[in-house]
C-alpha cells in the first residue's frame, strides 16, 4: 500500500488551517491501508474459518489451540505492520502544529 501512497511531509503548509487539513490528509492516507486489510478480512472471514477448521483437523489435540491462535496473530501483523512501520508518519509537522 505505501507504493500507491505516498507518505507526505507537511512541514511546507505553513500554520494555522492548512497545516491541520494536511495533517489530516496524512492520517487518512496512514490509516488507509490498515482499513484495505480490515475490510479484505472481513470479507474473507468465512474462508479464513474454513481453512482453520480444516488445519486443526489434521493436528493433535494437544497442539489445536495454537493454529486459531497464531492465525489471529498473523492477520493483526499484516494489517497494522503498514501504519506502524515509521509511527511519527502521521506527525510529520515536527512541532510546527502546536501553537507558540
Amino acid at each position: 500500500m505505501s507504493s500507491i501512497v505516498q507518505p507526505r511531509n507537511c512541514t511546507l503548509a505553513g500554520t494555522g488551517i492548512v497545516a491541520v487539513l494536511c495533517q489530516v490528509k496524512v492520517a487518512v492516507l496512514t490509516l488507509a491501508s490498515p482499513i484495505a486489510w480490515l475490510v479484505l478480512v472481513y470479507v474473507l472471514r468465512t474462508r479464513i474459518s474454513g481453512a482453520v477448521r480444516a488445519g486443526i483437523a489434521r493436528l493433535p489435540a494437544e497442539a489445536r489451540f495454537l493454529v486459531p491462535a497464531g492465525v489471529a496473530r498473523g492477520l493483526f501483523t499484516m494489517t497494522w505492520a503498514q501504519a506502524h512501520r515509521d509511527p511519527l508518519a502521521w506527525a510529520s509537522c515536527r512541532g510546527s502544529c502546536s501553537p507558540r
